[in-house]
């Protein structure tokens, strides 16, 4: 690995981002000695040695007793001899402890939360930030979130030399690159403070309702080769020898608001801390603070952070709560107080950029061997679907309350299969499992669409169930034989039906391991929609003398609509009808024998079409009587409607009568009338005092 060190000469602070005002630093070389070649030939010889007898570590314990693990104990290689080339000739016999797989680290290029990057300028200056949380584009590319503050220089970043960064413990003069001069992202978005990066605020509108955050997004260069990974480093793992940030980290499960209690940060100045949001310091939760001049929503605690942590992740336990915007460092005096930026509203103003979790892989809970017809179960925690990867094929298994499940094949035998866990653009690791299928009698498939005595509105076009994966079905429709294969998901369908108006029947059997199953059957009925009526809606009130003497409505072209109409009074249209009307044009009309007068109506409208019927629409309504003289005002209005004396009125009563609304009206005359004639009294009075 390259590394381009910048000394260090003069430090500022912006925000809670270091800026460094550097000078290159100049590096010479020097030929290998021969003491160095010796070195390397004896490293060679003992590497060769731990391969050859399976040693992945070796070492010494608390008590100085040689130690070496392998992975499994079953280590083809001579350890006695490797422990002599690892250990002094006259060391005790080491202690072999066994580990079940190799170590693995990340992989190269894998960053994480925390870490840092540097922004340099072309006047030998370095701006220095970290990261916040692995996160995803809206188009499910690769991004970190960080500062806003932190993108109001230099666009292009670098990732930095952990080693050298003071939150792995060091001391050093410099600053360096990680990996040389390849590029490790840009901004794709930035907002310090309101919208435009504006410094000041609305005064007309509350601070609530304001764009107020400090965020930016990084998209990762794809030359870089960089990853992202959903986890925060606690810096512990990181030494001036060791490149490894990833190898000690605390992954990100989920996203959340902040809460009282214990939180952790994570940047490249002070590393890895953790402090307190506590009411009896006066923390805020949920607030505004003016960070250079630029208000931002979050939220304050006593974590440690200084210059060059902005932008560094803060979580409490494994979830996602803000990155590190700005603060006070502590002093003798008067402790830490850190603002960080509220990432759940941050979110909201990055058209859709999401942070990145990490998904546990799926574990199955069910037994390893399993009869034909039998169902996989699992758990799969933070996971939407499981992917599962079964007798050659790919399918989703969906999640339900962290379960999942799904069929175990149809021919008995030994199977190897694996899944994964899916959450959005969030993947677990693909875990592998073994699963032994043993013969059983075919059981019966399952119908679930139509379900049994269901009644489905307008046409059947698709026929669905389950039964065993690679099963032979055969669905048999009012006499006709539909065969078709249970899918590697344990689901059959027949499409392309058209099954009218009427009842049905089906029946369904599958063939497995050559033998037939019993027979699954639904009855379900096609009818047709429900016929609307338009002229009246449920629970309308008429004037006296003013009730309606026609229905209409809308319905299926060439129907016929039969509206039965019942009610209390009179007793002439007591259980009226039916009325007949045709559908035409998409619309029906049906007249009464005259208008209806005062009493309380249900009408009830169904429709028919070549023998079928649908369900029923119902509206119920009144004609109110007439108010007894005197009850509505002296002006004889009827039915509280608006107009003149005797005016019979076509308006249903609807508020408040008209006198009344008068009388209020002239009363506030009165009341501006009775202010202007006392005002002008007082200025008379006030005239008379000053002459």
């Amino acid at each position: 690995m390259t590394r381009r060190p910048l000394a260090l000469t003069a430090a500022t602070t912006l925000a809670l981002g270091g800026l460094f005002f550097s000078t290159p630093a100049f590096a010479g070389t020097t030929d290998q000695s021969a003491d160095q070649q010796d070195s390397d030939e004896v490293s060679a010889a003992l590497a060769q040695a731990a391969e050859d007898a399976n040693v992945y570590a070796w070492g010494t314990n608390a008590a100085g007793d040689p130690v070496v693990v392998v992975v499994d104990d079953a280590a083809d290689g001579d350890i006695e001899a490797f422990a002599a080339e690892a250990f002094a000739a006259d060391a005790e016999e080491p202690i072999v402890t066994t580990i079940p797989s190799a170590p693995v680290s990340f992989a190269d290029g894998d960053v994480v939360g925390g870490q840092g990057y540097l922004l340099p300028t072309d006047d030998n200056r370095v701006s220095t930030c970290s990261f916040g949380f692995a996160a995803w584009s809206p188009a499910g590319d690769p991004a970190f979130l960080s500062a806003g503050h932190c993108a109001q220089g230099p666009q292009d970043l670098f990732l930095s030399d952990p080693s050298l960064d003071s939150g792995s413990g060091s001391e050093s003069e410099y600053v360096g690159y990680g990996d040389g001069d390849v590029l490790a992202g840009t901004f794709g978005f930035s907002q310090f403070g309101g919208t435009g990066n504006s410094a000041g605020r609305d005064e007309t509108r509350p601070m609530e309702d304001q764009n107020f955050t400090d965020i930016a997004v990084i998209d990762v260069d794809a030359a870089s080769d960089y990853t992202p990974v959903p986890a925060v480093t606690t810096w512990s793992s990181i030494t001036a020898n060791a490149f490894s940030p990833a190898d000690d980290v605390i992954e990100i499960t989920a996203v959340g608001n902040p809460v009282a209690g214990s939180v952790s940060k994570s940047g490249r100045t002070t590393g890895y801390t953790t402090g307190m949001i506590s009411e009896a310091s006066g923390h805020i939760l949920d607030g505004f603070s003016n960070i250079d001049g630029h208000f931002v929503r979050g939220f304050s605690s006593n974590v440690i952070a200084g210059p060059g942590d902005s932008g560094g992740a803060v979580f409490q336990g494994s979830t996602a709560v803000g990155v590190i915007s700005g603060g006070t460092e502590a002093t003798e005096t008067t402790p830490q107080w850190t603002w960080s930026t509220l990432l759940t509203d941050a979110l909201t103003y990055t058209s859709g950029y999401e942070v990145a979790l990490h998904i546990e892989a799926p574990v199955v809970t069910s037994a390893a061997t399993v009869e034909v017809g039998a169902t996989v179960t699992g758990t799969a925690t933070g996971a939407e679907t499981v992917e599962v990867t079964l007798a050659g094929d790919t399918f989703e298994a969906a999640v339900t309350n962290g379960a999942f499940s799904f069929p175990a094949p149809a021919e008995p035998g030994d199977y190897s299969y694996s899944l994964t866990a899916v959450n959005g653009f969030n993947v677990s690791e693909a875990t592998a499992y073994e699963l032994t299928v043993e013969a059983a009698a075919t059981p019966a498939p399952a119908i679930t669409s139509p379900a049994d005595g269901s009644s489905i509105v307008d046409e059947v076009t698709s026929v669905s169930g389950t039964g065993l994966p690679g099963a032979e079905v055969v669905v048999t429709i009012d006499g006709t034989g539909y065969p078709t294969t249970v899918g590697t998901d344990g689901t059959w369908t027949v499409d392309g039906l058209d099954l009218g108006y009427g009842e049905h029947a089906i029946s369904v059997v599958q063939t497995a391991n050559g033998e037939t199953s019993s027979a699954v059957t639904s009855e379900f009925t096609v009818v047709l929609a429900s016929p609307e009526i338009t002229s009246i809606t449920d629970g309308s009130t008429f004037a006296p003398d003013n009730g309606p003497s026609e229905l209409s409505g809308t319905g299926i072209e060439g129907a016929t609509v039969e509206v039965v109409l019942t009610g209390t009074e009179p007793a002439a249209f007591a259980d009226s009808g039916p009325f007949e009307a045709t559908v035409t044009d998409g619309v029906w009309t049906v007249a009464f024998d005259a208008p209806l007068s005062v009493g309380d109506y249900t009408a009830t409208a169904t429709q028919t079409l070549d023998g079928a019927s649908s369900a029923s629409t119902v509206v119920s309504f009144q004609v109110v009587a007439a108010p007894a003289p005197g009850d509505e005002g002296d002006n004889g209005d009827q039915g509280g409607n608006a107009g003149d004396p005797g005016d019979e009125g076509t308006l249903a009563t609807t508020g408040m009568d008209t006198t009344l609304t008068l009388a209020l009206s002239a009363g506030a005359v009165v009341l501006v009338a009775g202010g202007l004639m006392l005002m002008i009294l007082r200025r008379r009075k006030l005239a008379a005092l000053q002459d």
